[in-house]
């Protein structure tokens, strides 16, 4: 499980295995599953896809598939925040701010009980996403943190949090702009007169298997609406033929989505390929900040049976003040990945974070 090619006594497992003292344990079935060695005369490892992916992390995103071997979704996720908590700390007395993954669940319920433990009797949570979802924050960071809020009201009897949960920051219109002035600046550098495709993603989920995920609740006031923007915006320019449409980076596939209910990503640049565009634009419209995600994972679903990407290329993002863009020819036509509002665009992330958070806190009352 942590990538040796050996045991720990020094002997290569492949030796072992040739020994007849490694199994393998063939694939249960399922487009994802894989199977594994089970080696009985040590204890540890994982049997699971949990071992593939650390692995994964580790050793290839990590090690070989970031040049730089750092990922930025930190960096900009702070930006944002500490810009966000200044403001509402110049603008608003006794409000105690904080922010943590909750990947890693200590270090957020000792932050919360550190605010409870300093007076705080509302607690505002609010979620690092643009679009809230079950998956990522009810039936996770939302959901910890209430019950970690609930454990330190057990500890103190006598005392009761109020918990607000702040709206989500899709719901406010900086978001979009972020997003609507990158596609300016890149329609901006376009010839007049050429075919372009853009095209709105979002990161997708098997929705058939979902339906009650709060994502489709939340999702379309904002999706329809920069579908809507985008729509009206690229009309200012004098391009022959032109269209704008949502598709998702995952579970668009064969296996998820059997019945083509979803456009991919994939599937939405190969119809602008096979319909003659010069250019198709793509917006990460659920992204901020790049991670692993967009930068390796998406890459190898959005540009399948291109001629020109290479799964093994490694990625090259040294500067992350401006965004990661990223070009694709295919045949006659240009695939453009705008990256995500880092740098000059990201003001209008901030402004739609902090409107979130201010619509909570100008109505409160001066004693909480």
């Amino acid at each position: 499980m942590d990538g040796n090619d050996r045991d720990l006594d020094g002997i290569p497992y492949i030796e072992k295995h040739k020994e007849g003292r490694i199994a393998w344990v063939p694939p249960p079935g399922g487009p994802f599953d894989h199977g594994y060695f089970l080696f009985q005369e040590r204890k540890g490892g994982l049997p699971t896809a949990g071992a593939k992916l650390i692995n994964k992390s580790r050793i290839w995103y990590s090690e070989k598939g970031l040049l730089e071997k750092r990922n930025p979704q930190w960096n900009h996720v702070q930006q944002v925040f500490s810009e966000v908590f200044a403001r509402i700390k110049n603008n608003y007395d006794n409000v105690v701010c904080s922010w943590e993954s909750n990947l890693f669940y200590h270090e957020m319920k000792t932050k919360l009980h550190e605010m409870l433990d300093a007076g705080c009797s509302t607690i505002v949570l609010g979620s690092t996403l643009i679009i809230y979802s079950h998956f990522e924050d009810f039936n996770s960071g939302f959901r910890h943190a209430i019950e970690f809020i609930h454990e330190w009201e057990e500890e103190h009897p006598g005392k009761k949090i109020k918990i607000i949960i702040a709206p989500p920051s899709c719901n406010y219109q900086p978001m979009r702009q972020a997003f609507l002035e990158m596609l300016k600046d890149r329609l901006d550098t376009l010839p007049q007169g050429s075919d372009v495709f853009v095209a709105l993603t979002i990161h997708g989920m098997p929705w058939k298997n979902m339906p009650n995920e709060a994502w489709l609740n939340f999702g379309p006031s904002y999706t329809d609406k920069l579908l809507q923007e985008a729509e009206t915006q690229i009309k200012n320019y004098n391009f022959n033929k032109t269209d704008v449409i949502l598709c998702q980076f995952n579970f668009g596939d064969d296996e998820w989505d059997p019945e083509n209910e979803h456009l991919s990503a994939n599937e939405a640049y190969w119809k602008a390929i096979d319909d003659g565009y010069d250019y198709v634009v793509n917006m990460p419209i659920e992204f901020y900040a790049e991670n692993t995600d967009s930068m390796l994972t998406f890459p190898m679903e959005q540009y399948e049976n291109f001629d020109q990407y290479n799964i093994y290329e490694p990625i090259s993002y040294p500067d992350w003040s401006v965004p990661y863009t990223r070009k694709m020819v295919q045949g006659e036509t240009e695939v453009i990945y705008n990256g995500v509002p880092v740098g000059k665009y990201q003001a209008y992330v901030i402004d739609a974070y902090y409107q979130s958070l201010k619509s909570v806190l100008s109505r409160r009352k001066e004693d909480t």
